[in-house]
């Protein structure tokens, strides 16, 4: 059998590789949870079909695999960038690649963000996709090859990963433009404001399809399982137990589900940012009320915040490193 999860990074498909693949009651001992929340102990230990000779024979051979893990698109397994802003390059491209892969599985999973996670997801981009140097270790030469241009992603500290990464993408118009604004030569000294304004303006150059290409995708390949990210927060036992029985596995572990749920849920802070994040734009664009203070938000929530605001509702902001914590502080820093 060829089971394949299907996700882009930040979508748990880690997580949900670890549940297909423990068979026993699960303890303290057992969890998969590393730094941020994320499950990285069990990717240290299967760091899923990174390499591309994994991928290929994976799909070439007939053995058994049980359930493996690949991120989008399949072939790549690092972050998609849409550069020259086509409003379906993430729709087609994903399409086109699901469709190269799925006569060579049996079983394909996509768990996936929708409009209603894309902050969520974002944030889970931001900072729990970190590739440890154990795994570079474990991979040297190979995966000097895939990373080369990528060893940003080894960088913990999630403010410096976005900057690097920033730095990466600085041949394309759209950032030369905003550097040259900034009379910046890397984001490594952006002021906060400045690092806040093109990261806003990296998410919105990609456009809605970033998040919302799943919805269309499904309706293209009906044999094919689809999960959304609320379905795994809203309805966590009843969702994996419709993944256990789509890949045809019994296992001890649904035993220990209540448990597990638990251990995950108060490690994924960030799993009701979008409610956090459409709640304090629509005070601001309706002049309510509120304080934001307990929220204790971060850079990127800040981003989308400013994305949403000046890309979705032509509001712009003056220069600011200190961000508002109520509506009446905000409302002084719109121009």
């Amino acid at each position: 059998m060829k089971q394949l999860i299907y996700y882009p990074p930040g979508c748990y498909g880690t997580f949900v590789n670890w549940i297909c693949d423990t068979n026993q009651h699960v303890g303290t001992d057992d969890l998969p949870f590393g730094e941020f929340g994320n499950s990285h102990k069990y990717y240290n230990k299967n760091p899923g079909l990174l390499q591309p000779k994994q991928r290929e024979l994976f799909l070439k051979s007939n053995r058994n695999f049980g359930v493996q893990r690949g991120c989008w698109p399949f072939n790549v397994g690092i972050k998609l960038l849409n550069l020259n802003q086509d409003p379906k390059f993430y729709y087609l491209t994903c399409k086109q690649d699901i469709a190269g892969i799925i006569d060579s599985c049996d079983q394909i999973l996509v768990v996936h963000p929708t409009v209603d996670s894309r902050v969520w997801w974002y944030q889970n981009y931001c900072e729990k996709v970190v590739i440890s140097q154990q795994i570079i270790n474990q991979n040297i030469p190979l995966i000097h090859k895939i990373f080369e241009n990528c060893l940003w992603m080894t960088e913990h500290d999630p403010v410096l990963r976005a900057k690097h990464h920033l730095d990466l993408q600085l041949m394309h118009a759209g950032f030369k433009e905003l550097y040259s604004k900034f009379d910046k030569n890397t984001a490594l000294d952006f002021e906060t404001w400045q690092l806040r304004q093109t990261l806003a303006w990296e998410l919105h150059s990609q456009g809605p399809d970033y998040y919302q290409c799943w919805q269309k995708i499904s309706t293209d390949f009906d044999k094919i399982k689809f999960v959304s990210l609320e379905q795994l927060r809203d309805n966590f036992s009843s969702t994996v137990h419709e993944i256990l029985d789509y890949f045809d596995i019994n296992t001890e572990i649904v035993n220990s589900l209540d448990y597990i749920e638990s251990e995950w849920s108060q490690r994924q802070e960030h799993r009701f940012k979008d409610r956090t994040v459409n709640n304090i734009v629509k005070s601001i664009l309706s002049g309510q009320s509120l304080d934001w203070t307990l929220e204790k938000l971060n850079l990127f929530d800040e981003v989308y915040i400013e994305k949403i605001l000046h890309y979705e509702h032509g509001v712009e902001l003056l220069p600011t490193n200190n961000w508002p914590c109520n509506t009446e502080q905000f409302l002084r820093i719109i121009k």
